[in-house]
């Protein structure tokens, strides 16, 4: 009788498990799951049943797992994860003119406005393949991979957690863009001007520094006069399209945004480390044959662009 809590273990108790462990608050697992706050607490205790110990514990700010806790996370990741292939529909000979599929890409805003129109120039005949696109990046993109919340993610960084997987998609150099007949797209180009000009500038939330440029910037020892943050790459541009400031962008970035906005784009005087861009997906997919196809359609695209 000793193991009778096991042979009636609901298997949904370890999902949310899981899902606590990834969102550190049984509020925001209950959201991801589609579940009350409530139900979740209920869940929670089952599970305590079983195991003998409290797993979480409340702090101001959500729960923080216990040592027990910690120890069963990455079994309970694994045997979640192994599940999650076997069961994942695996569309045998998928044919892009003919599959019904709805894909669902998390691309950064600003990258978004290079790869789309390729993408749905390329799949304009597949009247059955649909795209859901989001370009919320942030610190949860990999859990929203693995619980499939995302297939797929193209991002600056490259992922360093055991069961993701990642390709270079294509490195972009940064170039200065200002309104077409700005002053500051003539003349002799030097770092002294650059530092001297007013910027707008890309930002994560209002920590101007972690940007991929400021972060490459920060290494040469090169300031900038940032009088605007704004939230994504688009911004960069509009901004700069009908103001006096200037901005920087990965090349073909601004070459894309060239045909929205009267922005022009030229060199910078001093060499930066150019922005990669990596395709991000979860192990879960390495069989489904549509996202392999994804995957070597974005390839294409880049290779072009």
């Amino acid at each position: 009788m000793q193991d009778e809590p096991f042979t009636r273990l609901d298997l949904n108790l370890l999902s949310i498990f899981d899902a606590i462990m990834a969102e550190r608050s049984l509020t925001k697992a209950g959201l991801r799951l589609g579940m009350t706050q409530s139900a979740v607490s209920h869940a929670l205790a089952r599970l305590r049943e079983v195991t003998g110990d409290a797993l979480f514990e409340r702090t101001g700010r959500g729960v923080r797992p216990t040592a027990r806790a910690l120890e069963m996370a990455s079994d309970v990741r694994e045997a979640l994860d192994r599940l999650r292939t076997t069961l994942r529909q695996k569309p045998v000979g998928f044919c892009r003119e003919t599959a019904e599929r709805t894909f669902l890409l998390d691309i950064p805003v600003g990258i978004d406005v290079v790869v789309v129109p390729q993408l749905a120039a390329r799949t304009a005949s597949s009247r059955g393949l649909n795209f859901r696109i989001s370009g919320g990046r942030a610190c949860a993109i990999l859990h929203e991979l693995r619980f499939g919340e995302t297939w797929l993610a193209l991002d600056y960084e490259k992922p360093d957690a055991a069961g993701y997987k990642h390709e270079l998609l294509f490195e972009d150099p940064f170039v200065l863009v200002a309104r077409l007949g700005h002053e500051v797209l003539e003349g002799e180009m030097t770092r002294e001007r650059f530092e001297a000009m007013d910027h707008v500038a890309f930002a994560w939330g209002r920590e101007v520094g972690l940007s991929p440029l400021s972060q490459r910037l920060a290494r040469l020892g090169i300031e900038r006069r940032i009088r605007y943050a704004v939230p994504n790459l688009v911004a960069v541009a509009a901004v700069a399209a009908s103001s006096d400031l200037a901005g920087v962008l990965p090349l073909k970035v601004a070459r894309g945004l060239e045909t929205v906005y009267p922005i022009g784009c030229r060199a910078l005087p001093f060499e930066v480390p150019p922005m990669p861009i990596f395709i991000v997906w979860h192990e879960n997919f390495d069989g489904d044959e549509g996202h392999a196809w994804l995957r070597g359609t974005l390839k294409e695209i880049a290779a072009e662009i």
